[in-house]
């Protein structure tokens, strides 16, 4: 869902993990393919390998990254203009990271963990510093947001978001959700390191 974060080692499952997603630059607004339907009916789009696509996640599938399998529990849409990007919040036992997906010019994928512990004015400065490293303001905007399932995030509620890199080419990201703000640090992905295996589609 603009630019987005890459995650410390100690963050990363065998190497680090992180939360919520690289959105990449939506320098121009402009329309974009929808990725799910209701996010609860039968899978609609599948892998040549016969896999859920990740451009079609719903409810309860299975994500497996690297040693963890972590399941679908709800999902954020993003709307800007006619920019649309989603949040996927995913659970594996007590550890909870949100994966994003975007359709850019090809699929666009990052994990994302929630940074607690950093208190921020609202709205935040345009340089941040954390664990030793200074991020400075590159991007920011204004969209709605509308949650489904298990997200902990209001569902339907505007949100401003700001992003910020370091010297070292590390991310943060932090979202004004009505002014509660939410920070996080995340890490890009490739489709290949994920595989998706459809769940009981059943909303609880």
């Amino acid at each position: 869902m603009s630019a987005f974060i890459l995650i410390t080692l100690a963050f990363v499952v065998g190497g680090g993990i992180a939360y919520v997603a690289t959105r990449g630059s939506r320098k121009e607004p402009r329309a974009s393919r929808a990725l799910t339907s209701d996010f609860r009916g039968p899978a609609q789009q599948l892998t040549s390998d016969g896999e859920r696509a990740l451009t079609d996640l719903r409810l309860n599938d299975i994500i497996v990254y690297y040693d963890n399998d972590y399941s679908v529990e709800g999902r954020t849409t993003y709307r800007q203009g006619g920019w649309e990007w989603y949040s996927f919040m995913l659970e594996d036992g007590d550890k909870k990271i949100w994966l994003s997906v975007e359709e850019d010019e090809g699929l666009e994928l990052s994990l994302w963990k929630e940074v607690k512990g950093l208190p921020l004015p609202s709205p935040p400065p345009a340089l941040i510093e954390y664990q030793g490293e200074s991020y400075e303001l590159q991007e920011r905007g204004k969209a709605t947001a509308q949650s489904i399932g298990r997200t902990g995030r209001a569902v339907d509620c505007p949100v401003e978001y700001f992003e910020y890199e370091s010297d070292s080419g590390k991310y943060l990201s932090v979202e004004d959700w009505d002014g509660d703000l939410e920070v996080s640090t995340g890490i890009a992905l490739d489709e290949s390191e994920l595989t998706v295996f459809p769940g009981d589609n059943i909303l609880t």
